[in-house]
């Protein structure tokens, strides 16, 4: 019997609309109609937590300078503002960081089913929505198991919010400690460009884990059928300036399957003829409406929910 399962999008640069993820919504379920079996899609939105300051800055801008509004100044605006406002500081959880995690972590508080607390999550992430999504997941497998130790380390005062976050989780269902996170779709993900401030060593994806620790993908609390369908798509275009592989940032051998890369035309045949940076801007924002895209993401969405139920991993 079909079960359902729940899908989580995050947006990334440049998005102003919440309702961002419609079309690809609509195209998934159409799909997926015929099992009879129902997927809850929920996009999270945070443009509005960095776009404000953004404007105000731009309008200023315009008004002593007069520089022109176009489409490639505020990709350029939008992309590195947001980029460089997703970033950990002193201020801590003042600090967009947290703001965006919150946001993500209410929806996904949204997406919990009360009455199946063991439904698969599916996480399906956009450019910089890419990189929220997997620090989103790693900070929540770090501090669920933070031992006495760990927490006798942290500052009582810097670190309060962590330490109260740490007790919420204990009390959270399965699904909202990410156990029972079943698959993951990146789209246009930038998300080395994020970790050259770091050794290569220690890059470490979401599928490894610290010594002792558990890693966060899949989710410990699947059933084992299911776990062995849990995938990773990561979806790129030769066209996107911002749309990276990400198997060569981890150096995983042959033998690591979870983690595919998978080269399509987002931009559209005709426009990746185009000259660049017109294609590259269609390519970075067409993988919402690209078929192979939806069809992959479909796919995996199917293989889970047809999973069926076992014994836990």
């Amino acid at each position: 019997m079909p079960r359902h399962v729940s899908v989580l999008f995050v947006h990334g640069i440049g998005v102003d609309n919440p309702n961002y993820a419609d079309g690809m919504i609509k195209a998934i379920k159409k799909r997926l109609k015929k099992l009879g079996a129902y997927a809850h899609c929920v996009p999270a939105y945070w443009g509005g937590i960095v776009r404000t300051r953004q404007q105000v800055f731009f309008e200023s801008a315009q008004s002593a300078a007069g520089l022109a509004d176009t489409k490639s100044r505020r990709l350029a605006l939008q992309g590195l503002g947001d980029a460089a406002a997703y970033q950990k500081t002193q201020s801590r959880f003042d600090a967009p960081y947290y703001k965006i995690q919150e946001c993500v972590r209410d929806t996904i508080k949204e997406l919990d089913a009360g009455d199946d607390p063991s439904r698969p999550l599916i996480v399906i992430g956009h450019s910089l929505g890419c990189h929220i999504l997997s620090s989103f997941i790693w900070d929540v497998n770090n501090i669920k198991q933070y031992t006495a130790e760990d927490l006798k380390n942290l500052d009582s005062k810097k670190d309060t919010p962590i330490l109260r976050y740490h007790e919420k989780l204990a009390s959270y269902s399965p699904f909202r400690k990410l156990e029972t996170l079943a698959g993951i779709v990146t789209m246009g993900s930038n998300m080395p460009l994020f970790t050259f401030t770091f050794e290569k060593k220690d890059v470490t994806p979401i599928t490894k884990a610290r010594p002792g620790k558990s890693p966060a993908f899949p989710g410990r609390s699947l059933d084992a059928t299911t776990a062995a369908k849990a995938q990773w798509l990561n979806y790129y275009s030769r066209n996107d300036l911002l749309g990276y592989p990400l198997r060569p940032l981890y150096a995983l051998g042959e033998e690591e399957k979870i983690l595919h890369d998978r080269e399509v035309r987002s931009e559209g045949l005709l426009m990746s003829f185009a000259p660049s940076p017109i294609n590259a801007f269609a390519a970075h924002t067409g993988y919402f409406r690209n078929g192979d895209v939806i069809n992959g993401a479909t796919g995996l969405i199917r293989d889970i929910i047809t999973a069926g139920d076992g014994k836990a991993a």
